[in-house]
């Protein structure tokens, strides 16, 4: 309902507003172009007689009547309109739906929202006439149309009904407005968007006073974007490094605009400053225009982190964490580093110049020795204060001096083929005899074929206050008594081998032990190589393979499996054929027997006295092919050493035709090479007067063959050049019956042609 109340003087002037703004969206401004502008000029007039309201009401209803407004009426004419003015009072009117009786209305508006930034929010706007579906809804953001085109901010349902803002932003707060509009009629209704955030960083950052490295900060807080601020923090960098930029200690109290803080020495500081509330933390403000300068001190601190390396015997290297530019407070940085030897009482020192150097190596004459040591950091101003901690470090790290003894094969275990187990004596673990750290042993093993070229090392690690011993993914260790025991695995099978263990140190390794010599046993083969289809047909596959790389013992053959195939996947279970090879120098088999064009999978694997190995895989699909049918046959003409013979069958790429033939009486056939693709051929090459038995056979590529009913055929005699035919076995000269007999067999040949290509195009067709 499109209604207005006119009271007042400030009242009428606001209603002439409305009225005027309607008519112009309900197309009439430019139909009462004359009209409008000659009643605001009796406005005053018209206050004066009270009748202002019922003048609005003639403007408007002259408006949707379209009554004397031809471009109103010809756009919106009666008898199309789905709506038709009602007037109630003076000054109050609404537009009514013919067919239903109802009037516009908004039933669920749009409601005010509070939205976080990042989040997505939407709003409703739901008429009453939703069922009719021939409203138009318009979204307005602060009274600008919104582009609803622009998927990557808005999305809105077909009827435009809901609208939801994508990951909204401070810039999409204020107010959103829904339009309705349904013909001559229009509804409006109005919500508010929230935004809320983390809060804008402070501004106005400075240094208020900068005296002796102690500062005063000044700042005023930004907007807190809807949550109260809940701490303020201060980043500060220095002109050595200004693009790093280091956290002060402590938040400060939001309740705040200033704070005193203390600045490292021996540098020149800007600040900036961030504020925090529920959401998180502000960007950072402006850095402050002006820099605060802090004078030289001594060092506050020392290295945190001293200790000694042991990789090089005769020297004590001593190392530690240096120390940034940001704790040298002062110039001529530098490293006193001081050692004294456990139970001595004098102490070594000397200076590290380098401030970036965190290393210092002396010579000693001890091996493993350890010393008592400590790191001072000192400047042009003086000593750290601070008392430096004492460490304890070694120097270098020689080779053990024990061996183990007594190395051998473990009785007590069987040998596998892959797995061998060892015994030998603890050696004494103390630093003078290890010369280091004791870790453990080093077990080296090779093959005797090879030699010590190729040894291959595992780590045994030992620990010296339990009995408990490290494992390593080739070995288990563990320790009974005195004894060492371990297990080795991933061994080669079938191999002589060779083993000895070492003591071992951090860096170094001992004097190997006695030699332990040991024959793996046979194991079951790796899996064959290169296995592959060498060719296949109809009902057969040729395997093809080459022996595993891995026998691991004496090969005894190789067992063959397969499975049907249905879709890249195996249906049910390996059927194993018979018998088995029992020969490792046959490298391949032919499987007859096969279902045409179906798909296999083989399994061939190798065997030795453990056992079948690992089996190789390979898949294949059997040909299809065409079954040769009986042909049948014609003479087509009979010479004296030549008979021309045709044959109706089908024609394709996989049968082909043989020419067979034999003299009567003769028990073997003679055969022609095999024709594809032709339906006649010449036999040649034959005895004068000679009487023939002729037939042809068909054969696909895999070897079926189909042969046609037999022939009986007699060559003519020739004597002098000329043919003579037989009659109840008379010789006989007939020139003319010769070139009847030519003739007929032309046309024979023609007709049989013709025959096949007709029975080609009708294979085609169906």
């Amino acid at each position: 309902m499109l209604g207005v109340s006119v009271s007042g003087e400030s009242s009428q002037n606001d209603s002439w507003t409305k009225i005027v703004k309607m008519l112009q969206h309900q197309h009439c401004g430019s139909s009462m172009t004359g009209l409008i502008p000659f009643s605001r000029l009796l406005l005053p007039n018209m206050r004066k007689l009270g009748v202002f309201p019922l003048f609005m009401d003639l403007l408007v209803i002259l408006c949707y009547l379209g009554v004397g407004i031809p471009s109103v009426a010809g756009k919106y004419p009666l008898e199309k309109r789905q709506t038709k003015v009602i007037y109630r009072n003076p000054g109050e009117y609404f537009a009514l739906n013919k067919e239903t009786g109802a009037y516009l209305n908004i039933e669920n508006k749009p409601e005010s929202k509070v939205a976080n930034v990042g989040e997505d929010t939407n709003f409703v706007c739901m008429p009453n006439s939703l069922e009719l579906k021939k409203f138009e809804i318009k979204w307005k953001h602060n009274d600008v149309i919104l582009n609803l085109t622009n998927t990557e901010k808005y999305k809105t349902n077909e009827l435009k009904t809901n609208i939801t803002i994508k990951s909204v932003t401070f810039q999409d707060a204020g107010v959103y407005t829904c339009m309705v509009i349904l013909d001559m009629d229009m509804k409006m209704s109005k919500a508010n968007l929230t935004v809320k955030g983390v809060p804008d960083p402070p501004v106005d950052v400075k240094f208020v006073t900068c005296p002796s490295g102690r500062a005063e900060i000044s700042w005023s807080p930004g907007n807190d974007n809807g949550f109260r601020i809940s701490a303020y923090f201060i980043q500060y960098n220095s002109s050595h490094n200004p693009s790093l930029w280091r956290t002060y200690e402590e938040p400060i109290k939001p309740a705040l605009n200033n704070y005193y803080m203390d600045l490292r020495p021996w540098g020149k500081y800007s600040i900036r400053m961030l504020a925090e509330n529920k959401l998180g933390l502000s960007k950072p403000s402006l850095p402050t225009k002006k820099t605060c300068s802090a004078p030289s001190k001594h060092p506050d601190r020392n290295p945190k982190e001293v200790w000694t390396r042991t990789d090089q015997t005769g020297k004590l290297i001593i190392q530690w964490t240096t120390m940034i530019r940001f704790y040298h407070h002062g110039p001529n940085f530098k490293y006193r580093v001081s050692w004294q030897r456990r139970g001595s009482t004098f102490w070594n020192s000397q200076d590290v110049e380098d401030s970036e150097r965190g290393e210092l190596q002396v010579d000693v004459d001890e091996v493993y020795t350890p010393y008592n040591i400590k790191v001072r950091a000192v400047n042009a101003m003086g000593d750290s204060p601070q008392p430096p901690f004492v460490f304890v470090g070694y120097s270098g790290e020689g080779r053990p001096l024990n061996r183990p003894k007594d190395f051998r094969v473990d009785p007590h275990f069987e040998m596998q083929p892959h797995e061998v187990h060892f015994i030998w004596e603890a050696v004494n673990m103390s630093e003078r005899q290890v010369q280091g750290e004791f870790k453990g042993y080093k077990l080296q093993y090779w093959k005797a074929s090879e030699g010590r070229s190729e040894m291959k090392e595992v780590d045994i690690y030992v620990s010296r206050n339990s009995n408990e011993r490290g494992d390593h993914r080739h070995h288990r260790s563990h320790h009974r008594g005195q004894d060492i025991r371990a297990t080795v695995t991933n061994l080669p099978a079938y191999t002589a081998m060779r083993a000895q263990v070492c003591v071992m140190n951090t860096h170094f390794v001992g004097h190997p032990s006695n030699i332990a010599n040991f024959h793996t046993p046979e194991g079951k083969p790796g899996p064959v190589q290169n296995l592959r289809i060498e060719s296949y047909g109809v009902t057969f596959a040729l395997l093809k393979w080459q022996q595993p790389n891995e026998p691991n013992g004496k090969l005894l053959g190789y067992d063959i499996g397969y499975q049907s195939v249905d879709s890249n996947k195996a249906d049910g279970k390996i059927e194993l054929l018979k018998p088995q090879i029992d020969n490792p120098t046959t490298l391949g088999a032919r499987i007859t027997g096969l279902k045409r064009d179906h798909n296999y999978r083989f399994y061939v694997w190798a065997r030795t006295k453990a056992g079948k190995g690992a089996n190789s895989v390979v898949n294949v699909k059997t040909m299809y092919t065409y079954q040769p049918i009986k042909p049948k046959v014609y003479i087509a003409g009979v010479g004296s050493r030549t008979v021309n013979i045709s044959w109706m069958a089908p024609t394709n790429d996989h049968i082909g035709y043989s020419i067979e033939y034999r003299k009567l009486g003769d028990e073997s056939w003679q055969a022609t090479r095999y024709l594809w693709r032709k339906k006649w051929s010449l036999l040649g090459y034959l005895e004068p007067g000679t009487r023939y038995q002729i037939r042809v056979a068909a054969q696909n590529n895999v070897g079926d063959k189909a042969s046609s009913r037999v022939l009986e055929v007699q060559t003519a005699f020739q004597v002098n050049g000329t043919q003579y035919q037989t009659s109840n076995g008379m010789p006989r000269s007939n020139p003319s019956s010769a070139i009847r007999t030519g003739l007929k067999s032309y046309i024979l040949i023609i007709l049989t042609q013709l025959f096949t290509i007709f029975a080609m195009v009708f294979q085609v067709f169906q």
